[in-house]
This record gives C-alpha cells, structure tokens and sequence, in this order.
C-alpha cells in the first residue's frame, strides 16, 4: 500500500466503506447541517495521520481529541446521528465522551514555586544592586516575580466566572515556608484541599 491508499483508507468521503463516518452526506443532510450548526466542524471526523520519507506512516480518523493554538484550545468529540436516534441519548453519549477531554483541559500542575534560576546574569546583577542598597532582594524582588508567575498559571485555568478547574502546586515550601502564604494568598479563592478524593469529588461533580 502506498501512502496515498493509505491516507484513502481513513478519507471521511470515502463511500465504498461501511463505516458512516466515512460515507459522503447527502445534499439534503448537508443542508440540515448547515442550518442547525452555525459553525465548522474543522478537523473533527477528518484524517490525520503523518507519512515518512520512506512511505511509513500512520492515520486515523478525528473523533475525541483536542486542537492546540496557541492559545486558543479546541476540544472535538461527537456521536453518530440517524434517522432513529434519540437525541437525549446521543447528547448523553457526546457529554460522556467529552468528559476526559474537558478534565484534562480543566488541570494545571505547577511542580515548583516558579523563582527565576539563580545563574541568570541578568537577576544575580539586580540582586547584587538591591544587595548593595542594603534591600531584600528575595521578598523584594524574586518572590513577587515568583507570584505573578504563579498567578499566571492560575490564570490559563480560570479565564471567566463561568470556569472551573484544580490548579495543583507540588511544591511543599508552599506550606512549610513563611513565603509559601504570600503564593497562595496571592490566588484567587479557591479551596485548598491535600487529599485526593477531594479532587476526585469535584471532578465527578460536574
């Protein structure tokens, strides 16, 4: 088989194959298409797959995944409609499908307190600086850099009021150094939790 067969096999037009993700819409199902979603279903159902210089390569068809750019994210899941299908089960179906992706997209894990590293020419200049002005460099400084970065994290989870999310900070200086409250504080008021089930719970809440 050459890349291109291959690339045919998984095509969502193709009409010999049995699958319906792969056969052609009619012009009448185009039609209700395009009036009941005002959208593109972009690469959802679509082939993607890679090819090698030397003809390998895999493909598989689009169905539960999710789109990065940038930073816009695109999460793709669905289900297949015909003439007898019940619509409460199929949206169920499409929720159910969703669930990984939208858990996944609804985590942000910070390993350490993010502090600039200390070989940075750059910050052993300005802590120097602040040295010889008899300044903290650290509170004044490298911790409040240490925050904004934090806080942006928390940021990428929680864009609108209307989010929800677990933002896991790994780092244990957050609670066994005087600093560490000055991090958490600095959040947005989220409950702080060290036990799993907790998040567990909240997740199977939505």
């Amino acid at each position: 088989m050459v890349p291109s067969d291959s690339a045919l096999a998984v095509m969502p037009w193709r009409p010999t194959s049995p699958d319906r993700l792969r056969m052609k819409p009619t012009a009448a199902a185009l039609a209700v298409i395009s009036e009941l979603e005002p959208f593109d279903r972009g690469r959802y159902a679509g082939a993607v797959g890679w090819v090698g210089s030397t003809g390998e390569g895999e493909w598989a068809i689009a169905l539960r995944c999710v789109q990065i750019e940038g930073q816009a994210v695109t999460a793709y899941a669905g289900c297949g409609v015909v003439a007898n299908s019940d619509a409460e089960a199929e949206l169920n179906e499409t929720t159910m499908k969703f669930r990984p992706v939208v858990e996944a997209l609804s985590l942000v894990v910070i390993d350490k307190i993010p502090f600039a590293p200390p070989d940075d020419p750059v910050l052993s200049a300005r802590i120097e600086q602040m040295k010889q002005q008899g300044r903290n460099a650290f509170m004044e400084y490298q911790l409040p850099r240490a925050v904004i970065n934090v806080k942006q994290g928390a940021g990428r989870l929680i864009r609108d009021e209307t989010d929800r999310g677990v933002l896991m900070i790994c780092d244990p200086r957050l609670l066994s150094k005087p600093y560490g409250r000055r991090v958490w504080q600095s959040l947005p008021p989220m409950k702080r939790t060290k036990v799993l089930s907790d998040v567990i719970d909240f997740f199977a809440s939505r």
